[in-house]
């Protein structure tokens, strides 16, 4: 079985997708003449036996080996003769020829599917010519040499077995030059024959797809670098995701969706630095921020996009604390204490060491507070009768004057009150008359001995006089002291008997 090392390369490599096909048909016929040779065999030796052995004597016959594929070589050894008539040693060998076809089988199936006739035609065809001597052999009944014969293809399977990593390496290896050179058809009629070698090698099935569809893979690579040189990156990824979906594991279709997701990513950055320079420059700060945040999550290590970003957001911020500032002053001057403290809470919120916040938060809160408790004594003057009041008044009239540029509702009401409170002070004569048998009595004040006329002072408010006597009912007059200071006539006796 001695060849040149040139014939055996040439047979290795025979790898069209016709020459396959031509192989595995030549396979299938050679089984068509292994089935009519072990039929005639059979017909032969069931006419002799019904010549030979007696009517009803039992005859051994061995259980066909079905092929798992009609293709498949399948070895079926012709009906021996009924036991009894067999030595033992024949029915030893022939039980040894039968193990030996039974492990022989399914072994020869799979190198058929594995495509033995293209890397190992000489060896295969030798083995085929050894199966069929075993099946002659067996026809004629010489079990010996059947079993030598089936051991002997055993061997000769094991050592075909031994070469199928090689084989496989070898179709794999040029299938990968050939499509390294884009030969495609080429790369896909032996990378065929590696897959079924070895159906389940993930590399080789990646290979085929390449090979099916580079033609397409690489028209679709020369629209995108073309349309990556004309500055249009959409349309490079859009042909990159398409060659991608046909293959995905090509290195040139990875390295051009690399290249246009790299310059969108670049024109988009661009397109978000110029959009914010401009709403920048136009005090559109909400859409500065927002295009300048885009380009820094684009473009992380830029210092001019983090940098545009800072100025954008130290720009909104002066922004808004001048206009917080000229609010509040506003506020101020329309007397609105409470949406000045509002404005001046909201300037500290972003910066605590603004001085004209704090200093307007100060002074916002005291007016609003001075306003609300003088506008709740204008509101009840009377009270400033009471000395509790009027000290607690007085003490907040000075705390106001302490402010030399006091807004002007404040400083009227605190004008108000400082009059008020004077006129409250002051004592206004009240002439009392009674009929001298009473006894006189302010309630919760001063108390008289019986007289007829009587000039007291009293301070602006209500009072009441009670006047009691002996055996009389007692009598109740109430008469308020005006804050103008004009006298005041008040006349009471108990005169009614009880």
């Amino acid at each position: 079985m001695a060849e040149n090392k040139d014939d055996k390369e040439a047979l290795l490599f025979r790898g069209s997708a016709g020459e396959l096909e031509t192989a595995r048909q030549g396979t299938f016929s050679r089984v068509q003449l292994l089935w009519a040779i072990c039929a005639t065999a059979i017909v032969v030796v069931w006419f002799v036996g019904l010549q030979v052995y007696e009517p009803g004597a039992a005859v051994d016959i061995p259980k066909p080996i079905v092929a798992e594929n009609p293709q498949a070589t399948q070895l079926r050894p012709a009906v021996g003769p009924a036991a009894d008539t067999l030595m033992p040693e024949q029915l030893a060998w022939r039980d040894q020829a039968l193990t030996a076809i039974e492990e022989l089988t399914p072994r020869l199936r799979k190198l058929e599917r594995q495509a033995v006739l293209q890397w190992a035609e000489v060896e295969y065809k030798a083995l085929q010519e050894t199966v069929e001597s075993g099946e002659q052999a067996y026809a004629e009944q010489r079990f010996r040499d059947a079993r030598d014969l089936y051991e002997k293809g055993v061997a000769q399977v094991e050592k075909l077995e031994k070469q199928v990593p090689t084989a496989f390496a070898a179709y794999r290896k040029k299938g990968i030059k050939l499509l390294a050179e884009k030969r495609y058809d080429e790369a896909l009629a032996v990378l065929d024959i590696a897959g079924l070698i070895d159906p389940e090698d993930k590399g080789v099935a990646a290979g085929i797809n390449t090979a099916r569809h580079g033609e397409a893979v690489d028209r679709l690579l020369t629209k995108g670098n073309f349309a990556l040189d004309q500055k249009l990156p959409q349309d490079a990824m859009s042909f990159s995701t398409e060659a991608s979906s046909l293959d995905p594991v090509r290195a040139d279709v990875q390295k051009l969706m690399a290249k246009a997701s790299e310059m969108a990513r670049q024109h988009a950055y661009s397109a978000h630095m110029k959009s914010g320079y401009a709403a920048l420059e136009a005090k559109r700060f909400p859409e500065a921020l927002t295009a300048f945040n885009r380009a820094v999550a684009l473009a992380p290590k830029s210092r001019e996009a983090s940098a545009a970003l800072e100025t954008a957001k130290r720009q909104q911020t002066t922004e808004k604390l001048d206009g917080l500032r000229q609010a509040a002053s506003a506020a101020m001057e329309q007397q609105a204490w409470e949406d000045a403290q509002r404005l001046y809470t909201e300037a500290l919120a972003i910066r605590e060491d603004l001085a004209f916040a704090a200093t307007g938060l100060k002074k916002a809160t005291f007016y609003r507070y001075k306003t609300e408790q003088t506008t709740a004594l204008l509101a009840k003057p009377d009270r400033l009768a009471d000395r509790t009041v009027a000290a607690h008044t007085a003490g907040i009239i000075a705390e106001i004057e302490k402010d030399r540029a006091l807004p002007p509702r404040l400083a009227e009401a605190k004008n108000k009150l400082k009059t008020l409170l004077t006129a409250y002070k002051s004592p206004v004569a009240v002439t009392v008359y009674s009929d001298g048998r009473s006894n006189i009595s302010i309630i919760r004040g001063d108390s008289y001995r019986p007289f007829r006329k009587k000039t007291i002072e009293f301070t602006p408010g209500s009072y009441i006089l009670l006047a009691r006597r002996r055996g009389y009912r007692d009598r109740r007059v109430s008469f308020e002291v005006p804050l103008d200071g004009q006298p005041v006539t008040v006349s009471i006796s108990a005169d009614e008997k009880i």
